[in-house]
């Protein structure tokens, strides 16, 4: 269609020239090569009066054809513009922004601009490292954490519609159908990009917005949830065009690791309270890097799985089961986190060890996994440390 209209305003364009005094374009950065002969058609000399709107920042749609330099480069193809910047952000808290900032300064290719918070209630951005080093093994940790953060957001008084979970791609499968069958399973409503579960009592009211970024685009939420943010198919950035079918087509600048920057960006900046990052351990996306001066991590403390044997592991979990210590052992029984993940544990007498109380809460630090029968297991050494907390802890700050 726009072809037509392109062909058709060139034909004859006597028609055209002065039939507008003004054309608004929103959303500039993404337009592309035919979208840009159809607005010179009608605009110049002794035409119509073009009015650009865009933030080159989230300019993310290569893959349609967008061409970002259209945007920066804009005297090129229109002339010099009178510029007008809008920097006031209205949504997101200090923090949040200035992350953005310091992102988007590692990209060559942009209008250099400094965004501004209007907001004094802030939020330091929370990184939660999972660790899985099989693929379904990490996928199941991101559905458990992902729900235990809705649960405990909702917990706190946040409404479903509040949330929004978010990936890297529409069809990021597993995460995103994952995610939707945990929170189904613990019936909180959902809204997905063409499906929804509206609860047990078939609420009409919207529920929590699960979606990939690109849907994501021009929305906004209290509470947001990034999940998989890090390197990888469906990742940031992600490797998934190299392996497209017209990727050998393809000209070098489109896309690149610019527009992921630029994607996470757009990512970071959908929310209005706190944001939260889900990633893998020993894959952290490099742009959590970049910002790592604006986020806190947390150590997601759990038991499953365990690392190699050998390897000294920190964990946040409740003595499930204590069971009849064997010759030489202080206490023997069952750890289990709050993802649903569990592990035995010993202690031995000669390392001096706590007494841990069935049913209560501890972090554990500098355990060793060890192996007994074929199973790993985790032990308690003379380094090792032991904090009782009062219940389990929350993976959310107060989210009122």
């Amino acid at each position: 269609m726009v072809h037509d209209a392109v062909d058709t305003i060139q034909q004859h364009p006597e028609l055209y020239k002065d039939r507008y005094e003004h054309l608004l374009v929103d959303e500039f950065q993404d337009i592309g090569k035919g979208k840009l002969e159809l607005i010179q058609g009608l605009t110049g000399k002794n035409a119509a009066q073009l009015f650009a709107v865009g933030d080159d920042w989230q300019s993310i749609y290569s893959f349609q054809g967008a061409v970002i330099d259209y945007f920066t480069d804009f005297r090129t193809y229109f002339g010099d513009p009178v510029r007008t910047e809008l920097t006031a952000n209205f949504r997101s808290p200090p923090t949040p922004i200035e992350a953005g900032n310091d992102l988007i300064e590692n990209n060559s290719n942009q209008l250099d601009k400094t965004v501004q918070p209007t907001l004094d209630r802030d939020h330091t951005p929370r990184v939660h490292v999972l660790r899985g080093y099989q693929f379904y093994d990490y996928v199941r940790r991101v559905r458990r954490y992902a729900v235990n953060l809705v649960s405990e957001y909702i917990a706190s008084g946040a409404d479903p519609s509040d949330i929004m979970v978010l990936c890297r791609y529409d069809d990021a499968v597993p995460y995103l159908s994952e995610i939707k069958d945990g929170l189904q399973s613990q019936h909180i409503p959902y809204t997905g990009k063409s499906d929804q579960y509206r609860g047990p009592n078939g609420s009409n009211d919207d529920g929590v917005s699960v979606y990939s970024l690109y849907q994501a685009k021009g929305r906004e939420a209290k509470h947001v949830i990034l999940v998989h943010a890090a390197e990888g198919p469906y990742g940031f950035p992600s490797d998934r065009r190299e392996r497209e079918l017209l990727a050998p087509v393809k000209p070098l600048e489109i896309g690149g690791l610019e527009e992921e920057r630029r994607a996470f960006y757009v990512a970071i900046t959908r929310t209005k309270h706190t944001l939260g990052f889900l990633t893998r351990a020993e894959k952290q996306s490099q742009f959590l890097d970049e910002i790592d001066e604006y986020t806190d991590t947390i150590d997601a403390g759990q038991v499953e799985p365990l690392d190699d044997v050998g390897e000294r592991m920190t964990v946040i979990a409740e003595v499930d089961q204590l069971l009849d210590p064997w010759t030489k052992q202080h206490q023997r029984g069952i750890l289990a986190d709050r993802y649903g993940g569990s592990a035995r544990f010993v202690s031995w007498s000669n390392t001096d060890p706590p007494t841990l109380e069935a049913d209560e809460w501890y972090r554990l630090t500098n355990l060793k996994v060890g192996e007994f029968n074929d199973e790993k297991e985790l032990t308690w050494t003379a380094d090792s440390t032991a904090q009782q907390l009062s219940t389990a802890p929350s993976i959310t700050e107060n989210s009122r």
